[in-house]
Protein backbone atom coordinates (compact mmCIF):
# COMPACT_ATOMS: atom_id res chain seq x y z
CA UNK A 1 0.00 0.00 0.00
CA UNK A 2 1.08 3.42 -1.32
CA UNK A 3 0.98 5.83 1.42
CA UNK A 4 -0.28 9.30 0.03
CA UNK A 5 1.77 12.44 1.11
CA UNK A 6 0.31 15.92 1.50
CA UNK A 7 3.31 17.65 0.45
CA UNK A 8 4.14 18.44 -2.88
CA UNK A 9 8.21 19.19 -2.53
CA UNK A 10 10.92 21.07 -1.39
CA UNK A 11 13.28 22.65 -3.79
CA UNK A 12 16.65 23.97 -2.19
CA UNK A 13 17.67 27.60 -3.74
CA UNK A 14 20.35 29.61 -2.75
CA UNK A 15 19.92 28.38 0.61
CA UNK A 16 16.44 28.96 0.47
CA UNK A 17 14.15 26.52 1.44
CA UNK A 18 10.48 25.95 0.25
CA UNK A 19 7.77 23.75 0.56
CA UNK A 20 4.79 24.06 -2.08
CA UNK A 21 2.23 21.63 -0.41
CA UNK A 22 -2.21 21.55 -0.30
CA UNK A 23 -4.48 19.71 1.63
CA UNK A 24 -6.14 17.99 -1.02
CA UNK A 25 -2.80 17.30 -2.82
CA UNK A 26 -1.91 13.28 -3.15
CA UNK A 27 0.45 11.94 -6.06
CA UNK A 28 -1.28 9.22 -7.55
CA UNK A 29 1.73 7.32 -8.33
CA UNK A 30 5.38 6.27 -7.63
CA UNK A 31 6.34 9.55 -9.88
CA UNK A 32 4.49 12.56 -11.28
CA UNK A 33 5.98 15.31 -13.51
CA UNK A 34 6.18 18.77 -12.48
CA UNK A 35 7.14 21.92 -14.21
CA UNK A 36 7.80 25.79 -13.69
CA UNK A 37 6.73 28.11 -15.65
CA UNK A 38 8.57 29.74 -18.63
CA UNK A 39 8.78 32.80 -16.35
CA UNK A 40 9.36 30.51 -12.69
CA UNK A 41 5.76 32.54 -11.04
CA UNK A 42 3.81 29.17 -11.05
CA UNK A 43 4.70 25.70 -10.62
CA UNK A 44 2.06 22.81 -11.23
CA UNK A 45 1.69 19.52 -10.44
CA UNK A 46 -0.91 16.58 -11.49
CA UNK A 47 -2.88 14.59 -8.53
CA UNK A 48 -4.30 11.46 -7.86
CA UNK A 49 -7.99 12.62 -8.08
CA UNK A 50 -7.61 14.31 -11.96
CA UNK A 51 -6.66 17.61 -10.80
CA UNK A 52 -4.11 19.56 -11.52
CA UNK A 53 -2.68 22.09 -8.71
CA UNK A 54 -1.31 25.50 -9.69
CA UNK A 55 1.46 26.90 -6.89
CA UNK A 56 2.28 30.56 -6.57
CA UNK A 57 6.41 30.46 -6.23
CA UNK A 58 6.30 33.63 -4.24
CA UNK A 59 3.76 32.61 -1.96
CA UNK A 60 3.89 28.95 -2.24
CA UNK A 61 0.35 29.05 -1.97
CA UNK A 62 -2.10 27.14 -4.36
CA UNK A 63 -3.23 29.87 -6.71
CA UNK A 64 -6.19 27.33 -8.74
CA UNK A 65 -6.70 23.88 -9.61
CA UNK A 66 -7.63 22.68 -12.72
CA UNK A 67 -10.35 20.01 -13.15
CA UNK A 68 -10.48 17.80 -16.08
CA UNK A 69 -9.29 14.16 -15.89
CA UNK A 70 -10.98 11.76 -14.64
CA UNK A 71 -7.54 9.47 -13.31
CA UNK A 72 -4.47 10.39 -11.55
CA UNK A 73 -2.31 12.80 -13.61
CA UNK A 74 1.56 11.82 -14.00
CA UNK A 75 2.50 14.88 -16.03
CA UNK A 76 2.07 18.17 -16.71
CA UNK A 77 4.74 20.57 -18.55
CA UNK A 78 4.45 24.75 -19.79
CA UNK A 79 4.80 25.19 -23.66
CA UNK A 80 7.95 27.52 -24.36
CA UNK A 81 5.57 31.21 -24.29
CA UNK A 82 3.56 30.02 -20.89
CA UNK A 83 0.76 30.35 -22.96
CA UNK A 84 -0.13 26.92 -22.64
CA UNK A 85 -0.13 23.85 -20.54
CA UNK A 86 -0.35 20.06 -20.89
CA UNK A 87 -1.47 17.62 -18.93
CA UNK A 88 -1.06 13.65 -19.12
CA UNK A 89 -3.12 11.16 -17.16
CA UNK A 90 -2.86 7.37 -16.65
CA UNK A 91 -5.64 6.21 -19.05
CA UNK A 92 -3.10 7.55 -21.92
CA UNK A 93 -5.32 11.28 -22.13
CA UNK A 94 -3.63 14.82 -23.00
CA UNK A 95 -5.35 18.08 -22.22
CA UNK A 96 -4.07 20.85 -23.88
CA UNK A 97 -5.16 24.03 -21.25
CA UNK A 98 -4.85 27.64 -22.30
CA UNK A 99 -3.82 30.58 -20.49
CA UNK A 100 -6.36 33.15 -19.38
Amino acid sequence: MRRSLNFFFSLFFFGLFVTFSAEAYKTGMNWAKSSFSPDGSFIVAGSHDGNIFVWNTNSARVDRSLRGHSVAVAAVSWSYNGMQMYSADKDKTVIIWESE
